[in-house]
């Protein structure tokens, strides 16, 4: 009688299967990567002011503010108008579907810099 599934080489193959086909499926899964990143947000600015994030990746940027009322209106990324309100956390999330780089200016009038045209401007830069 042959018993062919308990011969050691068919066990090998068997196990190389196994391992080949878990490092296919963790590399199709690692490609849309998921970027998360937390912002300060103040009259003087966004903290921080520049975030990169590879093309087709899923981001979410947490917004806090110690100080005032602030907004984004990242519209670029088919987000409506999000108010930022002190002591909470604001979540906007996100594909980055196309390269390059997006501004996102505080919309509300926190201090007198948006009249000096020094509002503060959060820059999303998303790789190719």
């Amino acid at each position: 009688m042959i018993r062919v599934f308990y011969r050691p080489s068919t066990q090998l193959l068997i196990l190389f299967s196994i391992i080949v086909i878990f490092f296919f499926a963790e590399s199709a899964s690692s490609q849309n990567s998921h970027e998360e990143f937390t912002v300060v947000t103040t009259v003087n600015g966004f903290t921080p002011d520049v975030i990169e994030v590879p093309r087709g990746s899923e981001v979410r940027l947490i917004f806090t503010t110690p100080d005032t009322e602030h907004s984004v209106t990242p519209s670029a990324f088919g987000v409506e108008k999000t108010m930022i309100l002190p002591g909470g956390k604001t979540v906007i999330e996100f594909t980055a579907k196309e390269s390059g780089t997006f501004k996102l200016g505080c919309t509300t009038l926190c201090s007198y810099r948006h009249f000096l045209f020094m509002r503060p401007v959060l820059f999303v830069v998303v790789a190719p």
